[in-house]
């Protein structure tokens, strides 16, 4: 998705110089120039003007395990305005500690304010027999014991492994992973379903981020804003292995 005039706050000329820069940059060039525009944006602004500078470095949010808590302070970084096209979305979380659960409900959220149709559940809750007929599924896990997934999200992870799991071929996915980093298996569960799906036929939109939420060190992720950006699109993000 490039930027435009209505969709940032730049001007014509601007919106094409800065198109034109993003189409020479790698991965690794575009994160480090997020990571820095939002590091700048933190030392420079005063209060008057940050919710602009937040619009203007949309690519990146910033979650950490005290922010991770606060849906007043999730739901104040959107993204730019843009129009749904009725998207059936579906939000499925594992959670241990209740982490995974809150932000799955700060993700729906922000999905019905744009006007999608969403379902949240949790993963045991979930009726798997019309997993199928789904549009979009989002997933968000957190990783519990060495590597296994949380207790509500067992059933789950052992049908998409079964012999008879269906074909997900028409249906499109994301995976936000959250987890420990000091554990060997450091977010293991969303790597886990995050392969499984794609292996049964499931079409990513946006790649897995791993998300650390119990160390005091922040994780920049784009994960929710680079998302409700792409679910309009029939474009999907693939990996290469």
């Amino acid at each position: 998705m490039k930027l435009n005039t209505s969709n940032s706050p730049f001007t014509e000329k601007q919106v094409t110089e800065i198109n034109n820069l993003l189409q020479t940059l790698t991965e690794s060039q575009q994160q480090w120039l997020s990571g820095f525009l939002l590091a700048n944006s933190n030392d420079t602004t005063s209060d008057s003007n940050q919710q602009q500078l937040e619009t203007e470095v949309w690519q990146q949010s910033q979650i950490s395990e005290e922010q991770a808590t606060s849906t007043t302070y999730m739901l104040q970084n959107k993204e730019p305005h843009i129009e749904a096209n009725q998207r059936h979305v579906t939000v499925l979380y594992g959670s241990e500690s209740g982490n995974a659960m809150r932000l799955a409900e700060i993700f729906s959220e922000r999905l019905s304010d744009i006007g999608h149709q969403v379902v949240l559940m949790s993963m045991d809750e979930y009726d798997t027999t019309n997993i199928a007929q789904l549009e979009d599924l989002f997933i968000i896990t957190s990783t519990h014991g060495e590597g296994e997934p949380p207790d509500n999200a067992w059933d789950f992870f052992e049908f998409l492994e079964d012999d008879n799991a269906p074909n997900l071929n028409h249906v499109r996915y994301s995976v936000l992973a959250l987890g420990d980093q000091t554990y060997e298996f450091f977010c293991q569960a969303g790597k886990d379903v995050d392969v499984l799906l794609e292996n049964l036929g499931a079409e990513r939109i946006c790649k897995r981020v791993d998300v650390i939420l119990i160390m005091k060190k922040t994780q920049k992720s784009g994960w929710q804003t680079s998302l409700i950006l792409l679910i309009p699109h029939q474009k999907v993000f693939k990996v290469n292995r």
